[in-house]
């Protein structure tokens, strides 16, 4: 046959197959490659747990959109409709408030694209307060590590003795 597998890495990562003629060139092959959508994530700059949840954010803010009988095109997001899918976020469905600030920032990371893009004049969202980070609580030591820090402390003061 004159066709050949071309695997296709990423990071040291396998990210997909496809076959091509066995006389392609460099320029076809790598245009193939990143036609593959695991390829198309990495070369977007972002992890697929990223696009996992900026694409969480988008269907829900659409679910919204829909169950409120608005317009779903585009042109039709202003700042009422995001405000409102903010409060009945916070009100009704109980967000807490890094949920509140993931679904701003990913939906801010969406319309900024589609200014940039040209599908939007502006995004309406800086019209509307960006919601502080809020702080995780730091992660609690196991108890190995733990008991290596009381361990040092100890040491410490009898070296100071």
């Amino acid at each position: 046959s004159n066709l050949v597998k071309i695997v296709v890495q990423v990071n040291g990562k396998m990210r997909g197959i496809f076959e091509a003629a066995a006389n392609a060139g460099q320029a076809e092959i790598e245009k193939m490659a990143g036609e593959l959508p695991k390829v198309q994530e990495y070369l977007a700059g972002k992890s697929p747990k990223t696009l996992k949840g900026y694409k969480s954010t988008l269907d829900l803010f659409l679910d919204y959109l829909k169950k409120q009988f608005c317009p779903t095109e585009l042109s039709s997001i202003d700042k009422e409709i995001l405000g409102q899918f903010f409060i009945e976020g916070l009100k009704i469905r109980r967000w807490n408030k890094y949920t509140h600030w993931t679904y701003y920032k990913n939906l801010n990371v969406f319309l900024n694209w589609c200014v940039k893009k040209g599908n939007l004049p502006t995004n309406p969202l800086v019209e509307i307060a960006k919601p502080r980070q809020p702080q995780l609580p730091p992660k609690s030591l196991n108890e190995k590590e733990a008991l290596t820090l009381l361990h040092s402390v100890s040491t410490l003061k009898s070296a100071r003795a």
